[in-house]
């Protein structure tokens, strides 16, 4: 399996969250550091993301420094760092979300 997988959401056929969920189901996740480069931004997205097993999510446009220092990050970390600045991040989205929600209103639809 790749070390690291640089994994966009809206992708044709099948989308970054079902590729998220087969790794996990294949058993690959372990294995392979994913790094999530998409142009869906929202928390509620991030949050998603980052439940599946994504290690780093990034928007677009993106800072080409930032990322590059999140894949030098995710090929020098170990699994435990790695799960401890995923659930940081994860709650910290979480957060975020929550406030996106009230600030942005009921979504119409």
């Amino acid at each position: 399996p790749p070390d690291l997988l640089i994994l966009d959401i809206m992708m044709p056929r099948m989308d970054g969250f079902q590729v998220l969920e087969g790794l996990n189901t294949y058993g690959l996740r372990h294995s392979t550091k994913v790094l999530v480069l998409t142009a869906r931004g929202s928390e509620a997205d991030r949050v998603r993301g980052l439940q599946r097993g994504a290690d780093r999510y990034l928007g677009k446009p993106f800072d080409p420094t930032e990322f590059i220092a999140a894949v030098r990050a995710l090929l020098g970390a170990s699994g435990d760092d790695l799960r401890r600045e995923r659930e940081a991040e994860l709650e910290k989205a979480r957060l975020l979300a929550r406030l996106e929600t009230v600030f942005e209103g009921p979504t119409a639809g």
